[in-house]
């Protein structure tokens, strides 16, 4: 956990939504301004705070990555099913689509960059950067340490070069600011990779296997067969199975199952969706057959996933 959070009074997240959905904000849109050619956004903590609050409530950002970075302060972090408490310096990687949610002091310092998704795999094509779907984790890298200083530092400068872009009417104005982002999101990735919660074999996923993902990411509420998602490639099934094998050590069904179950726990933590709900919007027709599924491949039921998910919450905030 980066920094020392002793005697810390700040509350976590409230993770209990009545709301039977996990609200998707479109962060370029925020200020009211048309979403950025440049397909990147860069504001203050104080200023993020201004619109969204210091605790808001838990959201994702279905078509952007978000990248949070705390010079100093308090803060509580969730990021899917991983907690995060302490203090700054530290650094927060949000995928696209991620549930998410955070509590920050008021005295807190920092900075929210936000990397439109189609610009995001750009920047892996044309800098050799590993953000391939599979690859992507979110995570929390601790910089209190002299080399996170260091880093910190690097980045502070990169927000410095990036909020004159931004506003900006230069005819290279675009350019910049794309390489700016680019920078930084490779800056943040390395931190990933040295901390051991993000994969740069990314870049080298076989295009074929990423085709695979995007299209379960597309279609795994319909419960598709292995089949048809072969057919969808227009290759067999076993060559199906071996690229996943090859590419991921597991078989397509295990990446099928694995991706609704991720679903079904980000509900489960961050909304108030009933089972019924749930079991619809994840494309099963019978909520006891969803139940099974879920115990087969977690070992304890919905029920009692999201119970111990509150209790834990209930516990820290005491804490």
């Amino acid at each position: 956990m980066p920094g020392d959070v002793a005697g810390a009074t700040l509350s976590l997240p409230d993770l209990t939504r009545p709301s039977s959905v996990i609200p998707d904000i479109n962060v370029m849109d925020l200020w009211g301004e048309p979403v950025s050619q440049a397909g990147v956004q860069y504001e203050t903590i104080h200023r993020f705070a201004e619109l969204m609050g210091r605790m808001p409530p838990p959201h994702r950002h279905a078509d952007c990555l978000q990248i949070h970075v705390i010079e100093s302060g308090m803060f509580h972090f969730v990021l899917d099913e991983e907690r995060h408490a302490g203090t700054g310096p530290a650094v927060f990687f949000t995928p696209p689509a991620v549930p998410h949610a955070f509590s920050l002091c008021g005295d807190a310092i920092g900075h929210v960059l936000t990397v439109r998704q189609d610009l995001l795999w750009q920047m892996a094509r044309h800098h050799d950067l590993p953000v391939q779907r599979e690859a992507l984790r979110p995570f929390c890298a601790d910089l209190s340490c002299e080399k996170g200083q260091e880093t910190v530092n690097v980045i502070l400068s990169c927000f410095s070069l990036l909020a004159p872009e931004l506003r900006s009417a230069a005819p290279s104005r675009q350019g910049a600011v794309r390489l700016l982002a680019a920078f930084i999101v490779a800056k943040v990735l390395e931190l990933g990779t040295q901390d051991g919660q993000a994969s740069a074999s990314g870049s080298g996923q076989p295009s074929l296997y990423r085709r695979f993902l995007e299209s379960v990411e597309m279609h795994y509420p319909e419960h598709w067969s292995v089949a048809r998602y072969a057919q969808d490639l227009n290759i067999t099934q076993s060559r199906l199975y071996e690229l996943c094998q090859d590419s991921a050590g597991r078989s397509p069904k295990a990446v099928l199952n694995d991706r609704i179950v991720q679903e079904a726990r980000r509900y489960l933590s961050f909304s108030g969706i009933s089972m019924k709900e749930l079991a619809g919007v994840l494309g099963f027709e019978d909520v006891n057959y969803f139940f099974r599924f879920f115990k087969r491949l977690t070992g304890e039921t919905p029920s009692t996933y999201r119970h111990r998910i509150r209790a834990a919450s209930k516990v820290e905030n005491v804490q």
